[in-house]
């Protein structure tokens, strides 16, 4: 809507100062006869916008054009710049609405604190995808949302982590993003339950509300049931070397960290597993872009099997030399 676009104009020439007509443009999804349009149809209304023509020209608004943002330190400011950063608050279709309350905030902020703002982003980039993770589609993720909004039962169905399939009622409470991943905090039975958003393959509303409990924290929810669920996570813990193409093979839910993938086109990954001989099936499976290198007894547990791969398939006349290498 173009009431939508000129507020938003004003807040970006009010936040960032001077800026071209290309790059106003682009911001805001037009052509730049229209940013000139919309700058005439806001001088008619009253808003001291302006074009300066040539090099080091451009579209702004007269700095006298705001209130003052009283009683914020440098520091706050800076905060209030970086909190600027939508994701995954767009999964949600809140990352337009957060940058324009931010752009609200700073618009009406004095010069001084403005490039405190502009100092911090230029310096600090907030990032919260994991490594090597593909984004998890979430198709259900508006529904659920809007039955967190209204307290209304939902009907999914999911896929375990083991591939088997359920499907039963939830009373949806909350919405938690970690590490890009989403999770639905619900009620089942009487009981907490989370599910993993990417693993619900169907969702309808039940057309009917629940009564949520008032002294519901999700928050301390969960941190209670992810403190629970890291306890119960396997134990042994491995070193791996990966090949690029074999990291989207890895399930996040066992990857204790990664590091960035160096000249060689692999990187160095820490995995759980339950015991030594999943974690020997795993490699041997991936034999060919995976290489353990702790702990020393998954190592000797690999070059066993490698000695009876060997033994199994190697004919007792082939010579000992031709099966070195």
């Amino acid at each position: 809507m173009r009431a939508d676009r000129l507020v938003m104009l004003v807040m970006l020439l009010q936040a960032r100062g001077r800026m071209t007509a290309r790059d106003l443009a682009e911001r805001l999804g037009v052509s730049e006869r229209t940013i000139y349009r919309d700058l005439d149809a806001l001088s008619l209304a009253g808003v001291p916008v302006y074009a300066l023509p040539g090099p080091g020209g451009g579209c702004a608004i007269d700095p006298a054009y705001r209130s003052s943002l009283g009683g914020l330190t440098a520091d706050e400011v800076r905060s209030l710049a970086l909190a600027g950063s939508p994701a995954p608050l767009s999964d949600l279709g809140l990352g337009d609405m957060l940058e324009r309350v931010v752009l609200k905030l700073l618009a009406s902020a004095p010069t001084a604190q403005r490039n405190a703002a502009e100092f911090a982003r230029r310096r600090i980039y907030l990032d919260p995808d994991p490594w090597f993770q593909r984004a998890e589609p979430v198709p259900y993720l508006p529904l659920l949302q809007d039955a967190v909004w209204n307290d209304e039962r939902v009907q999914i169905g999911y896929r375990r982590r083991d591939g088997s399939t359920g499907e039963r009622v939830v009373e949806p409470h909350g919405l938690v993003a970690k590490a890009g991943v989403w999770y639905l905090v619900s009620m089942a039975d009487g009981e907490l339950r989370v599910f993993r958003v990417s693993r619900i393959h169907s969702a309808a509303r039940c057309g009917e509300q629940f009564e949520r409990d008032p002294q519901f924290d999700l928050a301390a929810c969960w941190a209670e049931w992810s403190a629970a669920f890291t306890a119960g996570l396997p134990t042994l813990m491995t070193t791996l070397r990966v090949a690029r193409e074999a990291l989207h093979e890895l399930p996040p839910e066992v990857v204790a960290s990664a590091g960035p993938v160096g000249d060689d086109g692999r990187c160095v990954v820490t995995m759980r597993f339950d015991i030594l001989e999943h974690a020997a099936s795993f490699v041997l499976g991936r034999s060919e872009h995976v290489e353990a290198l702790e702990p020393p007894e998954l190592r000797t547990a690999l070059a066993d099997a490698a000695r009876r791969l060997t033994d199994q398939y190697v004919p007792a006349s082939v010579p000992a030399e031709r099966c070195e290498g």
